[in-house]
């Protein structure tokens, strides 16, 4: 089957797929508002008193409901009538049934008759109750509103992503060289900053989960059981979220009027891989800060694992570049702030171009103001082009460490790691028990959590002793890694050896310095920015952590270009790892 055949199926599919949750939803709200046209209409009806002849609450528990029938003299004619209200919905939302019985059986036993309420046009027509269930409407139409905001934005989904790649596939034929064109956010250089595109989209989202919420909280506040404790809790955390969204919502909205419409203008339409992305942020006012604008260009890889519950989204960070500078104010009729924006970026290794939602290159601009801060985010196209040059990213890092003069031998006794020159080569010790901060910290989490396992054991909870007992096997391996190991690895000539040792064993891995492969990766998140990150060493199939859980990344960078070049003639820097 051909892609595009595949795509009218799926959008097919997805349309017929939300068809029914859109026809509920339209349904409920249909019966939650049909009642409110009627009683509207029957606010001219006649008052008419009438006779209670049957009266009875029938069904059990809260689905009971009020079954009457009665007469009345209209006009000197008899009529019978069998009409309680327009909205006889049952349920635990209010005691609507109850209380009309109770009322209605009152003046049953006294013997006195009820108002009715006679349609003056047909006689036939009565109904004993005519006010709106305010409740029910509260529950029902957000309730509706959820299946058919589901419904409708599935079948949107469907009908509308088969028109969307009609016009992808149109650009594709237009500029089948320039890739960037294909989105239809980058037809020219000007690209309009998140919050000028997606506070709305914002909105939407918090006003569905806040209408999701209601129903939840109209069962609970309305329920003759007594409700446990945990469910408020459950409900209540959610709800916290809701209104978070609200919070959030209205933070991106306050922030997008006060800095108006941002947007940036790229020099280099699109940014090169081996060259450049430069442009100039333009921001509609007047930005006062003092500290200046942080600048940070991120190469981003995003992608899931796992299925159903089990799945997790990532974001890993492949590449990224920061840098602070001051902004230009433009005066005259009225003021504005220009943001000069202009990073090198390097070619190689990770780096990858924008090629959709799964990798993709973003640009941030974060600024302390009075009140709101100044935060703008761009996704901006950054491809490989004719224009393109080999940057190798360690030729790239060198040059950057150069330039911020960086003071390795200074920075390592900071972290408790020891550099010493030896006659051909040096020897670097990462002593035992680096960070004995991070020893305690994680001894007390051991003791902790073995702890608990032991009083699960006693009390023979196998299921949560065996939950518990992995955890506790984590943070004793973390344990033991902060506070057992060292590492001493030291380079002679061309050979690179890597000794670990501790009580268990010794592990030794031994190389050519141009064979070994050399790995800076992230080894803790913080709000989804990395904040420890770890240097390894492969070679020949086995991998060897040189330093672990290293706050300092340009540390790393620059200890990784200490042993690869160390010894080397000046300008023949290897950008093999």
């Amino acid at each position: 089957m051909s892609k595009s055949k595949s795509n009218i199926f799926g959008s097919i599919f997805l349309a017929i797929f939300g068809l029914p949750f859109f026809a509920a939803g339209i349904f409920v709200i249909g019966l939650a508002l049909k009642p409110v046209y009627q009683n509207h209409q029957a606010k001219e009806w006649l008052e008419t008193p009438a006779t209670l002849t049957q009266l009875k609450l029938d069904g059990r528990g809260d689905s009971v409901k009020v079954v009457a029938e009665y007469r009345y003299v209209f006009k000197g004619k008899e009529y019978t009538g069998d009409t309680v209200g327009f909205n006889m919905t049952t349920g635990n939302v209010s005691k609507y049934h109850q209380n009309l019985y109770a009322k209605l059986n009152k003046a049953l036993d006294e013997g006195r008759t009820v108002p009715s309420y006679v349609n003056p046009s047909n006689p036939q027509e009565a109904v004993l109750d005519r006010k709106n269930r305010t409740r029910m409407l509260l529950f029902m139409i957000p309730f509706g509103s959820v299946f058919a905001l589901i419904g409708g934005g599935i079948m949107f989904a469907g009908l509308f992503s088969s028109k969307a790649r009609k016009k992808e596939k149109l650009l594709e034929e237009q500029a089948p060289d320039e890739p960037w064109k294909w989105n239809k956010d980058w037809q020219d250089s000007v690209i309009l900053a998140k919050t000028s595109t997606g506070v709305w989209g914002l909105f939407a989202v918090a006003v569905f989960v806040n209408l999701f919420m209601m129903p939840f909280w109209m069962g609970i506040l309305n329920s003759d059981k007594k409700v446990p404790i945990f469910a408020y809790g459950i409900v209540g955390l959610f709800q916290l979220i809701a209104f978070g969204l609200i919070g959030t919502f209205i933070y991106h909205f306050i922030r997008s009027k006060k800095y108006g419409k941002v947007s940036f203008h790229m020099e280099t339409f699109p940014g090169v891989i081996g060259g450049q992305c430069k442009g100039v942020i333009k921001v509609p006012v007047e930005v006062q800060t003092l500290d200046g604008f942080k600048l940070t260009l991120k190469n981003i890889h995003k992608y899931r694992t796992g299925s159903g519950k089990n799945s997790t989204t990532h974001r890993d960070v492949l590449w990224e570049d920061s840098k602070t500078i001051k902004a230009k104010h433009n005066s005259g009729s009225n003021f504005s702030t220009n943001i000069e924006v202009e990073f090198d970026i390097p070619s190689g290794g990770k780096i990858s171009q924008s090629t959709g939602d799964s990798k993709y290159w973003e640009l941030t601009a974060i600024a302390e103001t009075p009140g709101v801060d100044f935060k703008e985010e761009f996704l901006v196209p950054v491809f490989v082009t004719e224009d393109s040059q080999n940057k190798p990213i360690e030729i790239f890092e060198e040059k950057k460490l150069a330039e911020s003069n960086y003071d390795l031998e200074a920075a390592l006794p900071t972290y408790k790691i020891y550099m010493q020159e030896m006659s051909k080569g040096l020897l670097i010790t990462v002593p035992r028990m680096r960070r004995i901060s991070t020893s305690l910290l994680t001894f007390i989490f051991t003791c902790g959590i073995g702890t608990g396992m032991g009083f699960a054991i006693y009390n023979k909870e196998y299921f949560v002793t065996f939950v518990v007992g992995i955890f506790f096997l984590i943070t004793l391996a973390f344990f033991y890694s902060a506070t057992f190991i060292k590492r001493e690895f030291a380079l002679k000539g061309e050979n690179l050896i890597v000794k670990q040792t501790h009580p268990l064993g010794t592990k030794i891995v031994e190389c050519q310095r141009d064979d070994a492969k050399f790995d800076i990766s992230w080894s803790a998140k913080t709000n989804d920015k990395p904040t420890s990150w770890v240097l390894s060493l492969k070679s020949n199939g086995k991998k060897i952590t040189l330093v672990s859980n290293c706050k300092d990344k340009e540390l790393l960078i620059a200890l990784k270009h200490k042993l690869l070049n160390h010894g080397k003639a000046p300008g023949t820097v290897d950008s093999s790892a």
